[in-house]
């Protein structure tokens, strides 16, 4: 052991020797350590926390700002950009040197949203110590794209400076933006199924033709989704033209022009080859019923709806925007489903109407029958009794009608019922109402009629038979007086004063005494 301590005692002092000349080296730096120290003594002396603790809080704003996934940046009171982190420079498009101390924020706004949303010369105000402020706005990067951010600024105390964050909500901004077409979208359809329930609950109302027209057209134009004006036209086909079937808003003489329209010239009209197409009619050359009549008092433009039902068009209906805009695709789609309901309603209408009259008209002869007669006599009865008006009917039955039958067969006795309903319909008024009654009797109703006049008619149509076919015809008259309790009081007198024409050798008009007002002449 004691042959070792040689070695080892150089061996320490080579060490010593190394940490003597390291020890030398630092002095240095431990002198300027010690300077820095005492220079900063005063000011620490004061301070609330450890040395430590402000150098770590220091580090730890220097690594959050330049760390952050916030845009940050660090303003001048006139708002130039002093400092700005990595985020920054990636929304803005900017390099960090193009930006500190060379631009201003309000480069990258407008200078409403910079004077509204920033509000920096605020900051200028007397006794104004600190700005916070927190708004959405747009940021213009320098490829001029626009982003939707979330700005948060605020002042810093004791500075005349100011921190800016900014977080990009523009994926936010765009779904706000797309709920808010869905919904603005939804409520435009839930307007339109509004609309069209508003109109079938209209048009299922009532199967009267004219009514449901007149209404539909109100509720049509009271859309407000279709922007039009409160008039409009419908016409409906019959047979190889079209018929003004209703109309509002219109001075009676366009609605006097537009029931002669010519349909070689009217474009409503001549929808053959565009019957499936909803038109605009802005020419002068086109405008139904003024082209050739009225140039001066022209009603267009206005919008033609072809009315279809069952691939079929059942008409037209003519309506009057508001503005001389065309026609746009959703205003088209709204104005073709519309005109679909109004066209299968049309259709409905009008053959309830076909029904009604086959029903209610003799198919042989084309008068209406003994049940259309119900309707008429009981309300033009109620009518006389109210006001004391004259009300007569005659009940007019073929004289010999089975030996005519028997001689010349029924296909002959059918023509001949038809012939004499020819007769009675060319010696009676538009309002008088002529029936088949049942087999060889007629009745005729005559309203404001007493029983001389009454009788005079019935006189002029015994004749007329008698010259016009090869029969005659006995009639009986009856006419409205106060002491009758109902219409049946009527027509039990018109049979039996048939009944007396008939007993006294056929080919006469007869009336009960009670009635008579004047002598009967034969």
């Amino acid at each position: 052991m004691k042959d070792h301590h040689p070695i080892l005692k150089r061996q320490i002092r080579e060490h010593i020797g190394t940490a003597a000349s390291s020890v030398e080296s630092l002095r240095p730096f431990l002198a300027s350590v010690n300077d820095i120290y005492w220079r900063l003594h005063p000011h620490l002396s004061h301070a609330h926390t450890p040395i430590s603790e402000q150098f770590l809080s220091h580090v730890q704003y220097q690594n959050i700002f330049e760390s952050s996934s916030t845009a940050l940046t660090i303003l001048s009171d006139d708002a130039v950009i002093l400092r700005a982190n990595r985020e920054f420079e990636e929304m803005s498009g900017y390099q960090r040197a193009e930006l500190e101390g060379k631009k201003s924020l309000a480069e990258f706004f407008s200078p409403r949203d910079f004077e509204h949303f920033l509000g920096l010369p605020k900051s200028r105000q007397p006794g104004v110590q600190k700005l916070a402020h927190r708004a959405e706005t747009k940021l213009a990067d320098k490829n001029g794209r626009i982003h939707h951010v979330l700005l948060s600024l605020a002042a810093i105390q004791g500075a005349h400076q100011y921190i800016a964050s900014f977080i990009d909500i523009s994926e936010r901004k765009q779904a706000e933006e797309e709920i808010l077409k869905q919904r603005a979208e939804l409520s435009r359809m839930n307007d339109r199924l509004r609309s069209l329930h508003d109109l079938s609950a209209v048009i299922t109302r009532t199967l009267d033709l004219k009514a449901l027209l007149t209404d539909a057209l109100h509720t049509v134009t009271r859309m407000e989704l279709l922007h039009l004006e409160p008039r409009g036209m419908i016409f409906i086909m019959q047979g190889a033209q079209l018929h003004l079937s209703a109309h509002i808003g219109l001075p009676d003489d366009i609605v006097r022009l537009h029931c002669r329209i010519d349909p070689e010239i009217a474009l409503c009209c001549t929808s053959e080859q565009h019957s499936s197409t909803i038109m605009r009619c802005d020419s002068p050359h086109q405008d139904c019923a003024f082209a050739a009549q009225n140039p001066e008092n022209r009603i267009q433009p206005h919008i033609i709806i072809p009315l279809r039902s069952h691939n079929a068009t059942t008409g037209t209906m003519c309506l009057f925007p508001r503005t001389p805009a065309g026609i746009d695709a959703e205003t088209r789609e709204m104005l073709e489903t519309i005109a679909n309901q109004i066209g299968i309603a049309v259709e409905n209408a009008l053959l309830y109407e076909k029904t009604k009259s086959l029903s209610l008209h003799d198919h042989l002869t084309g008068l209406p029958n003994r049940r259309f007669l119900q309707l008429e006599i009981e309300r033009n009865f109620a009518k006389s009794k109210r006001y004391a008006t004259g009300l007569s009917l005659l009940m007019l039955d073929i004289d010999n009608f089975k030996q005519f039958n028997d001689t010349n067969g029924h296909t002959a006795g059918d023509a001949l019922l038809a012939d004499i309903a020819r007769v009675i319909l060319r010696e009676i008024r538009e309002t008088d109402l002529a029936v088949r009654y049942g087999g060889e009797e007629f009745l005729i109703l005559l309203p404001e009629t007493n029983f001389q006049q009454a009788f005079e008619i019935a006189d002029r149509m015994r004749q007329a038979v008698a010259e016009r076919t090869m029969v005659t015809v006995s009639v009986g008259i009856s006419s409205f007086i106060e002491s009758m309790e109902s219409h049946t009081d009527m027509i039990n007198d018109a049979d039996r004063s048939l009944y007396l024409a008939k007993a006294n050798g056929k080919n006469r008009v007869e009336g009960l005494q009670r009635q008579m007002q004047l002598p009967l002449k034969d």
